[in-house]
């Protein structure tokens, strides 16, 4: 007979059946003081699963920017979490409520936590470990969270088959330069490859994104709007915008046709 799942201090158990957990769950925040308790299920079976106890009580019943799959299931990362492993799964499950009271008061995910969606999330982690590698880890957190730094904007060009950065004798894209301070060229960037293998990355990362969301729009999910700026959000403004009024100027190259040609 398996044994009943072990919890934390901060974790006050309601009720327990063959595959569940009733409880009420208040983390103490990182100031120590203690957190508004959060009532949740937790299903015990070959992995564990974390949701409210009422989807969409709280929290949204489905916000991919919130983090909550289909069915309220709380996503805590990049990972699943078996009955053995369940010291994990409470740590993960304290800094993702954490993270909740932190989205709700500043409509953001808070910094250092934030994760990409769906297959994304795995070209995130090799961005991540090019950036830690050449040591532009903060650099990489500050485009992926702000929108800041080198990496804001169209991203540089890559070759046909995604191995190589085009035009080499060009500026190095991270701005890159001599011990005396003279801007070098992308052929002879000490760290090429790394630059490389960091914006190959990138690219899938942003492309496996908008696929995510994008099916999300086509199988009908809709944004809750809690979350300013949510992609999902996004799309469905553009679909619903007005079409631009129409004018009734006719463009140039018509008025010049209709002047030359005069009357007989």
């Amino acid at each position: 007979m398996a044994k009943p799942l072990q919890t934390p201090a901060w974790v006050k158990v309601l009720g327990r059946s063959a595959n569940q957990l009733e409880l009420v769950a208040a983390p103490l925040s990182p100031s120590g003081r203690p957190a508004a308790g959060w009532h949740l299920t937790i299903s015990t079976g070959r992995e564990l699963e974390a949701r409210e106890l009422v989807p969409g009580t709280r929290l949204p019943a489905f916000c991919p920017e919130l983090h909550i799959e289909e069915g309220g299931k709380f996503c805590l990362g990049n990972r699943s979490y078996a009955p053995a492993s369940a010291t994990a799964f409470w740590k993960d499950l304290a800094a993702f409520l954490h993270n909740q009271d932190y989205a709700a008061r500043r409509q953001c995910w808070p910094t250092g936590q934030w994760l990409s969606h769906g297959h994304a999330v795995d070209h995130q982690e090799q961005a991540e470990r090019a950036a830690a590698e050449a040591g532009w880890s903060g650099e990489y957190a500050a485009w992926l969270e702000n929108g800041e730094g080198w990496l804001a904007g169209p991203l540089p060009r890559l070759s046909r088959d995604k191995s190589r950065l085009v035009n080499a004798r060009s500026l190095c894209p991270r701005g890159c330069r001599t011990r005396r301070g003279r801007p070098i060229v992308r052929a002879a960037c000490r760290q090429r490859s790394l630059l490389e293998s960091l914006i190959k990355a990138e690219y899938a990362r942003q492309s496996a994104e908008r696929d995510f969301f994008a099916e999300l729009h086509r199988n009908n999910k809709t944004c809750c709007r809690r979350m300013p700026g949510c992609p999902l959000g996004v799309i469905e403004d553009e679909k619903n915008a007005p079409p631009p009024p129409r004018t009734n100027v006719k463009p140039l190259w018509k008025k010049r046709q209709r002047k030359g040609k005069g009357r007989a």
